[in-house]
C-alpha cells in the first residue's frame, strides 16, 4: 500500500517560523520588563512549577524557551549587558520577565522553595546535620548504620535514640546511597525544590547569585558603612555637601574663635573670655607684689582667691582618697569572693 510522503519543506517552513515568532517574544518581553532574570528549573516536578507559574504572575512572566532561542534573543538586541547574560544560560533554564527588584525576586523564589527527600548522588545544598532526639525507628540494622556514619545512636524503651547533633555532610558534597537511605528512614528531607535564579538583569547591571544571596540586614549595614566613610572623607577634605555644612560650619566657627583668642581679637564673642583671661594675668602677676603696693583691698581680693584655690585642692584631694580608698575595699571584696569559689 502505498502512502503519501509527507511534505518536508512545509513542515520546516513552520518550525523556523515558530523559531523566529520564539526570538520576536523574546525580545518584546526584555523591552517590556526592566529586570530579566535566569532561572534553573533541573529536577523541579510539574505541580510545583505549575505552582510557582501561578504565583510568579504577580511579579512578571515565567517562560521556558530553547537556549539557541535567547541567545539569538540577545544577540539580536542592541545591550552589550544583556548579551552577557549568555554565560549564564546553563544547564534546563527559563527566564523570568519583571518589574520586581532582583533582590526581592530572588527571596521570594528561596522563599518559595519546597524541601525533598534526598536521592544518591543530589548535591547538599546546604550542611546536612542529623538533630539528636528520640525516633519513631523500631530497633534494628538501623543503629549500626547510624553509628557507621558517625551518629551516636542507641536503644532506650524499645525506640533508636539519636544522642546528639550530627553534621553527616557538608555543603556541596554528593549524598551516597546508604545516607539517603539513612535520611530517608528518619523523615530528614534536605533537598530543595523550586527555582534557582543564577542572575538578573537591572539598570544595565548584572546581580550574580553570590551577590543576590546577601540578607537584607547585611546590605543596610554596608549602605550604611559606605555612607559614613564617605561623610567622613567629605568632612576631612572640607567638601560642603547639604548632609557635612554644618558639621564644617561650627568646625569652622570653632577654629575662628580659638585664632581671635590667641591673637587677642576683640570681638562680640571673645570679649568675655579676654577680659576672663587678662584678670587672671593680673591676679598671677599681684601675687608676686608685696601688700604695701597692692593696697588692703586688693591684697583681700587675691588673699580671698588663693583660699578659694586651696579649698577646691583640699576638696579634690580627699575625693581622690575616697576614690582610692573605695576601690581598695572593692579589690580586698573580689580578692575574698575569688578565695570563697576556690576553696567552697
Amino acid at each position: 500500500m502505498l502512502t503519501q510522503p509527507p511534505n518536508w519543506g512545509t513542515t520546516m517552513s513552520a518550525v523556523r517560523a515558530q523559531k523566529v515568532e520564539e526570538v520576536e517574544r523574546i525580545k518584546s518581553l526584555v523591552s517590556q520588563y526592566p529586570v530579566i532574570g535566569i532561572v534553573r528549573m533541573e529536577k523541579t516536578p510539574a505541580r510545583p512549577l505549575q505552582r510557582m507559574r501561578r504565583e510568579l504572575k504577580k511579579h512578571g512572566v515565567l517562560r521556558m524557551s530553547k537556549k539557541s532561542l535567547v541567545c539569538r534573543a540577545f544577540d539580536e538586541l542592541d545591550n552589550e549587558k544583556i548579551r552577557e547574560l549568555k554565560k549564564y544560560l546553563d544547564g534546563q533554564i527559563a527566564l523570568i520577565y519583571t518589574k520586581t527588584d532582583p533582590f526581592k525576586l530572588y527571596r521570594f523564589l528561596q522563599e518559595n522553595k519546597q524541601p525533598a527527600p534526598a536521592k544518591p548522588g543530589d548535591i547538599a545544598p546546604k550542611d546536612i546535620v542529623i538533630p539528636a532526639g528520640e525516633t519513631d525507628i523500631p530497633p534494628g540494622p538501623i543503629v549500626g548504620q547510624l553509628q557507621k556514619i558517625g551518629v551516636p545512636a542507641q536503644i532506650r524503651r524499645g525506640k533508636v535514640v539519636i544522642l546528639g547533633d550530627t553534621k553527616v555532610l557538608k555543603k556541596g558534597e554528593k549524598i551516597t546511597n546508604e545516607l539517603a537511605k539513612i535520611l530517608a528512614r528518619l523523615g530528614i528531607e534536605p533537598m530543595e525544590i523550586g527555582l534557582d535564579l543564577q542572575a538578573a538583569f537591572s539598570d544595565s547591571t548584572i546581580f550574580t547569585r553570590d551577590v543576590l544571596d546577601t540578607s537584607p540586614e547585611v546590605v543596610i549595614t554596608q549602605l550604611r558603612d559606605a555612607y559614613q566613610s564617605a561623610i567622613n572623607l567629605a568632612t576631612r577634605i572640607v567638601y560642603p555637601t547639604r548632609q557635612t555644612i554644618k558639621h564644617l560650619l561650627r568646625k569652622a566657627y570653632s577654629s575662628a574663635q580659638t585664632l581671635a583668642l590667641e591673637c587677642g581679637i576683640v570681638t562680640p564673642e571673645t570679649i568675655k573670655p579676654l577680659l576672663a583671661k587678662a584678670y587672671l594675668h593680673m591676679v598671677s602677676l599681684a601675687t608676686h607684689l608685696p601688700r604695701e603696693i597692692l593696697g588692703e583691698k586688693l591684697f583681700g581680693e587675691i588673699a580671698g582667691l588663693r583660699m578659694g584655690t586651696a579649698e577646691k585642692r583640699m576638696e579634690t584631694s580627699v575625693r581622690e582618697e575616697k576614690k582610692e580608698e573605695k576601690k581598695k575595699k572593692e579589690e580586698e571584696a573580689d580578692a575574698m569572693a575569688g578565695l570563697g569559689a576556690l576553696f567552697g
